[in-house]
């Protein structure tokens, strides 16, 4: 991981997805410019795609997941202002 351009290992506190809370925006957008950039400062590394087993969809559903897990009052009152995931 280190070779790919990871910090090395620290205790960073594990986010809470279901509070809907994102730093840098809950966008689907600003979700998927985090995931295939990393966050520079943080031990979480761009990602890197591989045809056949982790491709642009992936990240698409990965988006997809992290926000399924928001909760339902978060949900409601953020979907008018967070933008519709799509793939491209």
């Amino acid at each position: 991981m280190l070779a790919r351009g990871a910090l090395p290992p620290v205790n960073a506190k594990p986010r809470n997805f279901a509070l809907g809370a994102f730093h840098g925006g809950a966008k689907a957008s600003d979700l998927y410019m985090r995931i295939t950039q990393g966050i520079e400062g943080s031990p979480m590394p761009a990602v890197t795609f591989v045809d056949g087993q982790f491709e642009e969809d992936d990240v698409w559903h990965l988006i997809n997941f992290i926000r399924s897990l928001q909760e339902a009052s978060e949900e409601s009152s953020s979907e008018t202002e967070a933008e519709t995931p799509q793939q491209t």
